[in-house]
C-alpha cells in the first residue's frame, strides 16, 4: 500500500461520481461528501500517532467541508490569490488573470471533496507587519476584514503572498518534523480507503486571508493543505534521479 500511493493532481468532477435524477443526484452528492469527511476523520486519527518528541502535540488539523462558510471563503481566497499572482506579480492582463483565477476556483469547487489544513504552533512569527501609506497595523486589517466577504472589494494586502519563516530552534524543528510525518499518515490512510489526495503548499495558504479564515496565531506555521477526492488519473511511478543501492541506501562499514 505504501509503495502504490501517488500524489493526485486531477480529481473526478462530482457530476461524474454521482448520477441519476436531480433529487437523487443531490442525495448521492451529499452522501459522497459525508463519506469523505468520515475518511478524513479516520485519517487524522492516524495522523496524531506520528512520532512526537517530548509529546508537545503542536499540530492542529483544520477540516474544511464543502458548502460550509469556511469552504466558501476558501474558494474566494483561491480566486483572489490566483488573480493577484497572475496580474500583480505576473505579466497577465486583467482579463487573462480573471480567466485563470475563475477556472482554478471552479476546479477546487467541483472536483475536491474535502480539505485538511495542517498547522504547527510554536514556530517563528509568520505574520510580518503590513507596510502601507496609512501605517495600518495588523489589528486594523483584522478589524476591517472582520465581516469577511460581506463586500466584494478586493484587498491586495489579504492576497499578498507571505514569506515562510522556517523553524529556528531544535524544538521547532522537531515539532515541524512531527507535522510532516502526520501529513504522510493522512495521505496513506486516505489511500487505503481508495481516495486520492494531494499535499499542497504554494501561495494559496501563504496569505493573510487564509490565516484570518483559520483564526491562526502568529506563531502557527501552515505545513500544507491536503486536498481529497476521487482520482481521475493516477501517475505512474516516476523515474528516480538517484540509484537506490549504494546511493540512496548505503551500507555503512
Amino acid at each position: 500500500m505504501l509503495k502504490s500511493r501517488r500524489t493526485i493532481s486531477n480529481f473526478l468532477p462530482l457530476n461524474i461520481i454521482t448520477d441519476g435524477e436531480e433529487e437523487e443526484h443531490q442525495l448521492q452528492h451529499l452522501n459522497c461528501i459525508e463519506k469523505v469527511n468520515n475518511a478524513i476523520l479516520r485519517a487524522v486519527e492516524c495522523a496524531v500517532t506520528a512520532p512526537n518528541h517530548k509529546k508537545t502535540e503542536p499540530v492542529t488539523y483544520h477540516n474544511i467541508t464543502p458548502y460550509t462558510k469556511t469552504w466558501m471563503l476558501l474558494l474566494r481566497i483561491v480566486y483572489d490569490v490566483t488573480a493577484y499572482k497572475n496580474f500583480v506579480l505576473g505579466n497577465k492582463t486583467p482579463e487573462e488573470a480573471d480567466s485563470i483565477a475563475f477556472h482554478k476556483r471552479e476546479k477546487w469547487q467541483d472536483t475536491i471533496l474535502g480539505y485538511v489544513v495542517v498547522t504547527v504552533g510554536g514556530q517563528p512569527n509568520q505574520l510580518p507587519p503590513i507596510d502601507n501609506n496609512d501605517d495600518d497595523d495588523d489589528d486594523d486589517v483584522d478589524k476591517e476584514h472582520q465581516d469577511d466577504n460581506d463586500d466584494n472589494e478586493f484587498d491586495v494586502r489579504m492576497a499578498e503572498i507571505l514569506p515562510v519563516r522556517p523553524p529556528e530552534t531544535e524544538r521547532q524543528m522537531e515539532d515541524y518534523a512531527h507535522a510532516c510525518a502526520a501529513v504522510q499518515n493522512i495521505l496513506l490512510s486516505l489511500h487505503s480507503e481508495g481516495l486520492g489526495a494531494k499535499w499542497a503548499t504554494g501561495p494559496i495558504i501563504r496569505t493573510r486571508a487564509m490565516r484570518k479564515v483559520l483564526e491562526l496565531k502568529n506563531d502557527d506555521l501552515i505545513v500544507g493543505i491536503v486536498m481529497v477526492g476521487k482520482a481521475k488519473t493516477v501517475p505512474k511511478e516516476w523515474r528516480r534521479r538517484r540509484e537506490f543501492a549504494g546511493d540512496v541506501f548505503r551500507d555503512c562499514d
